[in-house]
């Protein structure tokens, strides 16, 4: 059974492509690329654009083919694309809500990165992505996130979010995308090994 993965940011050229590059990368290193359909989109995207350039950076000297970065157009988040996916991952809270937004239904399958690499960290013994996304959403219902934000403020992104730095200095963004990079493979481990028996 195929295993439908969309990754969401905001405009569909850093944190989404880089997550759904990184992760298809894991999976083909695992031989099992052929089992999987990932996709990426943003809850805001400005036009069909390229990935940005630290990206591609990024993408290119972890052996990404540059072909096939520089194919990378930017997606507009629709319904279409949430009701096709399996599990949805997102950057941060904010398209998490985009993501409830346009499909209510879609909430009990959608996560940020972030919060999916906490509830998984234990899971094994699912058949499909469907089994992991509703037990990751029974552990949110029962209150398994870190419920402490130490240092956090409205100025300092959201323990759960990678926030967006397009916008900020090279090595910030660089930061902060580097960072994505060990989150996803966090992800790509846990989930690996609940689907250990699929």
């Amino acid at each position: 059974m195929e295993k439908r993965l969309l990754f969401v940011c905001a405009a569909n050229v850093c944190r989404s492509p880089l997550l759904q590059f990184e992760f298809s990368g894991l999976v083909a290193a695992d031989g099992g690329a052929e089992g999987w359909r990932l996709q990426s989109a943003g809850a805001h995207v400005a036009g069909s654009l390229p990935v940005c350039s630290v990206v591609d950076e990024i993408l290119v000297r972890d052996g990404v083919a540059h072909e096939e970065v520089a194919a990378h157009r930017s997606r507009q988040l629709d319904a279409e694309l949430i009701e096709d996916a399996d599990l949805v991952i997102t950057a941060s809270l904010a398209e998490r809500a985009a993501v409830a937004r346009l499909v209510p239904t879609a909430r009990e399958r959608t996560f940020t990165l972030r919060e999916a690499n906490v509830l998984s960290a234990d899971v094994t013994g699912a058949t499909s992505l469907d089994e992991v996304a509703g037990e990751l959403n029974k552990r949110r219902a029962y209150g398994l996130l870190p419920t402490a934000r130490t240092g956090w403020s409205f100025g300092r992104p959201h323990p759960l979010d990678i926030p967006d730095d397009h916008g900020s200095r090279a090595p910030k963004h660089a930061g902060t995308l580097s960072a994505a990079r060990g989150y996803i493979r966090t992800f790509h481990t846990q989930l690996s090994r609940a689907l250990a028996e699929a």
